[in-house]
């Protein structure tokens, strides 16, 4: 009898470890995410990549269902200069552990190695700054690091929002060109004018 016992007792813990185990992949695998580019790898993992193209360049705020464009007036405090760019992965590489997951809000991050600076520069007349002046030290990304400053490609992300950091007398509008430039002396540029700015 109390041998007829044991198997019970040790068959219960083996169905209650199976189904504790079920119920945890279920909560695992929905949270992970894969980049559609790249989904043979796992958001988290860094991709060792170069810089194909710049995608968009768009700017907040985002009201209305749609992004600021050129014929919007907006505050300063809530304009964004916002740029995606595009990668090509170099090889498969996961830096993470077997078995990994991450939550669906991660962003994927890259190694770039072909990119040697970002500026953004004016195409026209901009708070008394001339046509060809470099503004990269005008903006700032989330970690407060200026444009022009900016040299750590080994985490790079697709999106980048930037703040501005000029001192903007009247209603203005700035009509720049975004350039990547590579480390093979190529360009990547991206011209656009946005919103009008007002303190």
């Amino acid at each position: 009898m109390a041998l007829y016992n044991s198997k019970i007792a040790r068959r219960s813990t083996y169905l209650t470890t199976v189904i504790l185990s079920l119920q945890l992949l279920l909560l695992i695998f929905p949270s992970c995410y894969t980049s559609p580019e790249f989904e043979d790898d796992l958001c988290g993992s860094i991709q060792r990549a170069n810089i194909t193209e710049i995608s968009q360049v768009f700017y907040s705020p985002f009201t209305n269902g749609s992004f600021a464009d050129e014929n919007d007036t907006v505050q300063v405090a809530d304009f964004r200069y916002n740029f995606e760019l595009h990668y090509e992965r170099l090889q498969s590489s996961f830096n993470g552990f077997p078995g990994q997951c991450f939550a669906l809000d991660c962003e994927p991050r890259f190694e770039v190695e072909n990119i040697s600076n970002i500026q953004i520069l004016l195409l026209e007349e901009f708070i008394e700054l001339a046509p060809g002046t470099d503004i990269s030290y005008l903006f700032q990304l989330p970690d407060q690091t200026q444009l022009s400053r900016f040299r750590d490609y080994s985490q790079m992300s697709q999106f980048f929002t930037l703040t501005f950091h000029g001192s903007l007398g009247q209603v203005n509008r700035m009509r720049t060109a975004l350039i990547v430039y590579l480390k093979n002396g190529e360009q990547l540029r991206y011209n656009s004018i946005s919103p009008f700015l007002k303190n």
